[in-house]
Parts: C-alpha cells; sequence; structure tokens
C-alpha cells in the first residue's frame, strides 16, 4: 500500500488546519487536466467538422457573349433600315461604320438536347475524339438584301434565352379541346458566308486522344468559333410553331443572327480556358 502522507493547508478562515491526502489531491489533478484535454480536443474536432466545404472554383468566362453583342449593335442605331431620307452612299457608310474588325469569339452549345448543337464522341479503337457540329444548318430565313452576294448560306444557333411560357386550351375545326403548351423565345447565332471553318452541313473535326485523356477531359470539352464580323447590321426573323392535336405546342421564337466570317473552331477545357485543339481551313 502506497504511503499517504498528510500535507496541511491552512483554511481559507484561519485557525483550522485542514488535512487533505497529497495522493489523493494529485490523482485529481490529473484527472481534471486529462478531462480538460479530452474536452478541448472535442471542441477542436468540432470546430474543424463544423467549417463550411471550400466551394469549388468557379469556371473562367471564355469568350463573348452574343446576345450583349448582338444587343449592343440594335442600341447603337446600325440594324436600322435604308431611311428614305438617307442616301445609298449614306446608309453604305453607316453600316460599315458598324462593322466590328475586332476577333469574336462564341462558345457552341453542347449535349443532346434540342437546344444544343454540338455532340462529342470517342472511338476508343482508333483513339479519336470527335466533335461534330450538328446544329450548322443551311440558312433557313427568307430575306430580302441588297447585298445579296454577301448573304449568309448556313446559320449555327449559339444562345437560347426563353422569355415566356404558360398553359392555354385550344380547339380545333371538330370543337376538339386540348391543352397547349406556350413558349416564347429570344434566339441568337452567326450567319455563315459561304468561305469559313463551318460553311458545310454538320461539320466535324476530329483529332487524336487516348483512352484515359479522353475520359478525363471529355466531360469539360466545349467548342469555340473565332470568327469576325463580315457584314453591317443583323439579320433578323420570327418563326411560329403552330399547335396540333397530335403536337400541342407552340412556339414563337425571334430570331437575332449576326454575320460573320468563321476563321477557326477551338477545343477547349472549360475548366481553365486552355487550348486543346485548334482547326483551320488550313489543318482540316
Amino acid at each position: 500500500m502506497p504511503h499517504r502522507q498528510t500535507v496541511p493547508l491552512a483554511s481559507p478562515k484561519g485557525g483550522t488546519v485542514l488535512g487533505v491526502m497529497q495522493q489523493y489531491n494529485e490523482r485529481a489533478i490529473s484527472r481534471r487536466t486529462i478531462t480538460a484535454v479530452l474536452v478541448g480536443l472535442v471542441l477542436f474536432n468540432v470546430g474543424v467538422l463544423a467549417q463550411a466545404p471550400k466551394k469549388p472554383s468557379p469556371q473562367p468566362a471564355i469568350g463573348q457573349d452574343i446576345e450583349s453583342v448582338i444587343k449592343r449593335l440594335i442600341a447603337s442605331g446600325a440594324t436600322l433600315p435604308k431611311s428614305e431620307f438617307e442616301t445609298t452612299e449614306q446608309y453604305g457608310k453607316r453600316m460599315s461604320l458598324s462593322l466590328d474588325r475586332s476577333q469574336l469569339l462564341f462558345l457552341l452549345p453542347l449535349g443532346e438536347e434540342d437546344a444544343d448543337v454540338v455532340r462529342l464522341k470517342y472511338d476508343a479503337d482508333n483513339q479519336l475524339m470527335t466533335a461534330e457540329v450538328w446544329g450548322v444548318t443551311n440558312w433557313l430565313m427568307d430575306l430580302e438584301r441588297d447585298d445579296k452576294e454577301k448573304r449568309a448560306y448556313f446559320q449555327v444557333k449559339v444562345k437560347e434565352r426563353l422569355l415566356s411560357s404558360r398553359q392555354y386550351v385550344g380547339s380545333n375545326a371538330f370543337g376538339v379541346n386540348k391543352s397547349i403548351a406556350f413558349k416564347e423565345y429570344d434566339e441568337f447565332g452567326l450567319a455563315l458566308d459561304n468561305n469559313g471553318i463551318l460553311s458545310q452541313e454538320h461539320p466535324t473535326f476530329t483529332w487524336t486522344m487516348t483512352a484515359d485523356e479522353a475520359r478525363l477531359l471529355k466531360p469539360f470539352l466545349r467548342v469555340a468559333v473565332r470568327c469576325v464580323q463580315n457584314a453591317g447590321g443583323i439579320y433578323r426573323d420570327d418563326t411560329h410553331g403552330k399547335p396540333s392535336i397530335d403536337w400541342p405546342k407552340e412556339f414563337v421564337t425571334h430570331l437575332y443572327y449576326l454575320p460573320v466570317l468563321a476563321e477557326e473552331v477551338w477545343i477547349l477545357d472549360s475548366r481553365s480556358g486552355k487550348l486543346v485543339k485548334k482547326f483551320d481551313s488550313d489543318s482540316r
């Protein structure tokens, strides 16, 4: 049995001596110290767990916003038609002044949905990645322009904005009622002349890539078009998709298309904006 030593301690009231066993006192202090350390560790862990997780870094903005580019042109008056009080020379000068000769870069929508225009496919056997710009179509707008030799031959949609949507009940000549889904859009795109890199229906771009690279990169690959405006003003039109019993959907789309010469197609890593592959008329 360990030796117990009695240590006299002065009473706070004085005159009386309290006998406290030193061994017990040391053990009590040790227990309090251990308890305090454990509580501190628990509080530290709770503090660590309570810290908010780090938010992923935002993806860098790549290129220009086509809606902003076109709306700036509209606001400047560059898209106004020729006035009866304006000579042909004055009109031509106004159109030439509206041309932005700087390089433009626009990302194309990516995915399998109807609103997207690019599809990416990988061929593991041949180790080839393909970007199919299936959204490039023959020119659909029927517009009269004085400079017909410069008119666009192809078009590609770049951006679509939903303006409004609602449901209503429609009926046909036989009195059949049907719930109709109505949607109204603004659509912004590129009017392509016959000399650019995209000037063919559904152009494709293929490059070599290992399977490991493709597996890591494909979810983040984006396709961009580098181009220059090659005519003044914009192409403007409206389309109306009428509903039917078999197709109970109605669409109104306001089209705004910028006339450009597409010079290059860039394949980019959307996480960093890094250029993965570049195509021009010489590298096709």
